[in-house]
């Protein structure tokens, strides 16, 4: 990784303190990550793991808004995502200590800058990275986008519904291979077109054991 300026490592220091940390660290750290279209319920499937298990929860999109808070333009700040990886130096931050984490971010994305450095980082440290799949019928997120409330931008949703849809139908269409090349590497595969619970009970068991929790 890129070596870190002073002011992006005092950034990343103050957003790591804005952040819940479980009660509970893991005898074994892991490294859950999802992958699925834009507005497919990765986020939501996630909080309700995080809810279930002690992981630090980090938010690609809350960073984004954290810096946006800050003044940190667009331009800049898609450069601090993509070239500095908050998300993965703030992870091994946290593996460090003991606790597991949540990457909640697109990991089928072309960004694959992202996923090479966080397979490099866990297996540097000997720790288990498990991916999920998330995903739903096109029908089904196409009507949630249009008629369920959208998350507004300063909690860091998207600021109109044809905004989500774009990124939805452009994601589904770009990424297709990507999903598709992830998929076998999934533990899980979520449909959040059905009640999440039900499908994350068997998960729940299996990355409390693999944690050691």
């Amino acid at each position: 990784m890129r070596k870190l300026l002073p002011k992006y490592r005092k950034l990343f220091s103050e957003y790591s303190k804005t952040l819940k940390l479980p009660k509970v660290k893991s005898n074994n750290p892991s490294v859950v990550a999802p992958f699925g279209p834009c507005c497919v319920g990765k986020t939501t499937t996630m909080t309700y793991l995080a809810k279930k298990l002690p992981f630090v929860h980090l938010n690609h999109d809350k960073m984004r808004l954290f810096m946006r808070e800050r003044g940190i333009g667009e331009n800049e700040g898609n450069k601090i995502l993509y070239k500095y990886l908050p998300i993965v130096r703030l992870s091994r931050q946290f593996l460090l200590k003991g606790y597991s984490v949540i990457l909640d971010r697109d990991f089928g994305t072309n960004n694959k800058n992202i996923l090479v450095a966080v397979e490099k980082e866990t297996q540097r440290l000997g720790i288990k990275f498990f991916l999920i799949k998330i995903w739903a019928a096109k029908r089904f997120v196409v009507q949630k986008i249009m008629t369920r409330k959208l998350m507004p931008p300063e909690r860091g949703g998207i600021l109109d519904r044809k905004t989500a849809l774009d990124c939805y139908l452009y994601s589904l269409t770009h990424y297709a291979k990507n999903y598709k090349r992830l998929a076998p590497k999934a533990v899980a595969n979520i449909n959040t077109s059905k009640p999440i619970a039900s499908q994350l009970k068997n998960l729940i068991k299996f990355l409390k054991t693999e944690m050691g929790v």
